[in-house]
Parts: structure tokens; sequence; C-alpha cells
């Protein structure tokens, strides 16, 4: 998985157009629950919280955060089917009329993240599990959240989500 890896996250996130490219809405996922455009839309929800235009609560206790910071840091991966408190109800309606222009959004956000990333923003905004991060730990977990879900997709390949 390599997270630490700077050059290897980077180059992660210019290929989401090229991972993208071959999803479509007959593509199912080898674990979970998600449609492709609700797996991209999920992508886009916690793109907007990094980027500040969503509040996320932090759900964590307090005690916790520390333990759940070392995991994000290291190249153990999300655990497939694991559920956030946060879409305990349910996954929210569609936003977008179809799965391309969710995939538009999807690069507009991430691109967004991407250059506010390599100008060193320092603003520091809510990740619901993980608590307050820095630009740089959301860079982190933007690496280990994407290619969870893209590997759920089969859209990537790595040693960490082999059955």
């Amino acid at each position: 998985m390599n997270v630490n890896d700077d050059l290897i996250r980077e180059h992660f996130f210019s290929e989401i157009p090229n991972y993208l490219s071959t999803l479509s809405e007959s593509s199912r996922p080898l674990w979970g629950d998600f449609s492709p455009q609700q797996m991209v839309e999920h992508l886009i929800w916690i793109f907007r919280g990094s980027n500040g235009d969503l509040n996320f609560p932090v759900l964590t206790p307090a005690e916790k955060l520390e333990r759940n910071r070392q995991f994000l840091m290291s190249d153990q991966p999300i655990m497939k089917n694991f559920k956030i408190s946060l879409l305990a109800e349910g996954l929210p309606a569609l936003e977008y009329p179809d799965l391309a222009s969710a995939k538009a959004a999807l690069i507009a956000q991430s691109d967004r993240f991407i250059q506010r990333y390599q100008a060193k923003d320092e603003t520091i905004y809510n990740n619901a599990v993980f608590g307050p991060l820095t630009v740089g730990e959301w860079h982190h977990f933007h690496y280990k959240h994407c290619l969870h879900h893209l590997a759920q997709f089969d859209l990537v390949q790595d040693p960490a989500y082999s059955s």
C-alpha cells in the first residue's frame, strides 16, 4: 500500500481519471453494497469535507483518536465492509443525474484537493473517524480511502485487497 510514500500517493491521485474510465453502471463491487454511482458520490462527499465544503462531526471518542491516527499513517488497509456511523441510516440519495456526471464531479473535487495539498494549505478540517486533519493527513486518508473503494470495484489491484 505504501501510504507514507509521497510519490506513490501523488501518482495514484494523478491516475484517478484513468481508474474511473472503466467504471460503468454495470460494474459490480467485489464486496459491499454501493452501486458504482453511490461509490463515486461517496468519494465526492468525503473530498468535500476535506475541501471545507462540509463540516463533519468527529464521531470517534477523544481517547481513541490517537489509535485511529496510527492506523491512518500505517499500511494497513481499510477493512472490507467497514461501516461509518454517519451512514448508519442508509446511503444518501444520489445527487448527480448519472455516473458520468458524478465521475466528472469527483475528478473536480480531487483536483481541487490536490491543489490545496500542493500549495501546502494548512487549514484543518474534521474527519468523522480520524478527527481534525491537516491537508497532509487528509492526503494519506484519501489515498487509503480511494484505494479501498477503487479496489472494491476491481479498478485497481493492491495486495492489501487480494482475496
